[in-house]
């Protein structure tokens, strides 16, 4: 399994230039950045040697609160409101402890008692209601969970021993993590652990899990920069959806952004993992973050990228998803005389299309048949059809899904 770890240095002012494509507009600053925390208000971004950065305005500026921490290689950032016990923020890397401030970075505490010896990394961070789990490995090898339940005062293990731990997610009250032999789901909050890796191909050969997002119903999971997984059914099952140089993932709204080997990323979907866009914020994007309405893309080399979000907004394909069927909004829309209808399902299976009038009434059937794992489209001449508001309807084995379509002559 491959880990990056940058050394960098952050820059106190920010220097501001603009990179355009297609899709939009990425504004760069001086900063750098491997990993990003957020509470309310503030969004922290951090990286190699203990350089830790904070914006109150959403990253228009940012300021150095930390400089004591010069050695430490940061890994992981959590921040947030735990329950009962106010807001937090924790940073962890190379040595085997993680560091506290409760105060936005004018003082810290660093706290080691129950984690494991030095030399295990902490590679993964993760706040869930009063509880703070830590992940271990990717420097030595790893010795699975860790838990605090007094804000990393003191630590516990909490199982999946000897496993290197990079990446924790939530979904359905169920909490995953992402290990080397592939993931991990526990009901119980760490007590117990399954493993669920029915459709991830053998970590030994493609390496671990490094990333989980959620939307909906849906949980991806990325594996150590190459692909990209869905689940619909809390991992019981898993379907891969993409090979490409997956490593980071971060949801704003419905829209799926990705980090990794590209040099052109992060990349965007619009479609729930299905397809890709480049968004060319520049060199290879090493952390991706969505904090107030903004996208944030870190890199160790080419600065720390901002976009707004309502810009892949724009570019959305409203998509509606049930049981592994994406169902995007007919482009043009409304249309006067050809429009292109577009679904894309995770397995192959039977579908069948037709387009409705307001009372339900079939006008038209596009397609009815087998149709392969992926994304399918169909140009639709509706020249013939009278000005009104219409509907297409698809219809799978595992799912029904209905999307509005207005013709005007």
């Amino acid at each position: 399994m491959r880990h990056t770890i940058c050394a960098v240095t952050f820059i106190a002012s920010a220097l501001f230039c603009v990179a355009s494509n297609a899709l939009g507009q990425w504004v760069v600053s001086s900063q750098y950045a491997t990993c990003f925390g957020a509470t309310d208000t503030k969004l922290f971004a951090a990286s190699n040697h203990g350089a830790l950065i904070v914006s109150t305005d959403a990253g228009n500026s940012w300021e150095n609160i930390d400089t004591s921490l010069t050695g430490f290689f940061s890994a992981s950032v959590a921040a947030g409101t735990m329950s009962g016990n106010g807001t937090n923020l924790f940073v962890a890397g190379e040595q085997a402890s993680v560091l506290r401030t409760t105060d936005n970075g004018v003082t810290w505490s660093r706290s080691a008692e129950g984690l494991p010896v030095t030399g295990k990394a902490i590679g993964a961070l993760f706040i869930k209601g009063s509880k703070l789990f830590a992940g271990t490995g990717y420097r030595n090898g790893g010795d699975g969970v860790y838990l605090s339940i007094d804000s990393g005062k003191s630590w516990r293990a909490s199982g999946l021993s000897r496993q290197t731990v990079s990446a924790f997610g939530v979904s359905a009250g169920y909490l995953f993590a992402g290990t080397d032999s592939g993931i991990f789901r526990s009901s119980n909050e760490g007590v117990t652990w399954v493993q669920v890796n029915k459709g991830i191909q053998n970590p030994s050969t493609y390496g671990g899990v490094t990333s989980f997002a959620v939307i909906g119903k849906l949980l991806f999971a990325a594996q150590d920069d190459q692909l990209l997984y869905r689940t619909s059914d809390n991992g019981d099952n898993w379907t891969l959806l993409k090979i490409m140089g997956f490593r980071r993932l971060a949801v704003g709204g419905n829209i799926l952004f990705e980090c990794g080997l590209g040099s052109n990323g992060p990349y965007v979907s619009t479609d729930y993992g299905v397809s890709w866009t480049e968004s060319h914020a520049g060199d290879r994007v090493d952390a991706i973050f969505i904090f107030r309405n903004y996208v944030f893309a870190g890199t160790a080399n080419t600065g720390l990228w901002r976009r707004r979000l309502s810009e892949f907004m724009a570019v959305s394909s409203n998509a509606l998803v049930e049981n592994g069927l994406v169902l995007a909004q007919n482009c043009p829309n409304p249309c006067s005389a050809r429009t292109v209808i577009s679904f894309s399902t995770d397995r192959r299976e039977f579908v069948d299309i037709r387009i409705v009038d307001m009372l339900g009434k079939q006008y038209a059937q596009v397609f009815c048949g087998e149709a392969e794992a992926g994304k399918h489209s169909y140009d639709w001449n509706v020249t013939s059809m009278p000005t009104g508001v219409y509907f297409f309807n698809v219809r799978t084995e595992n799912g029904i899904g209905q999307m509005p379509m207005m013709v005007h002559h």
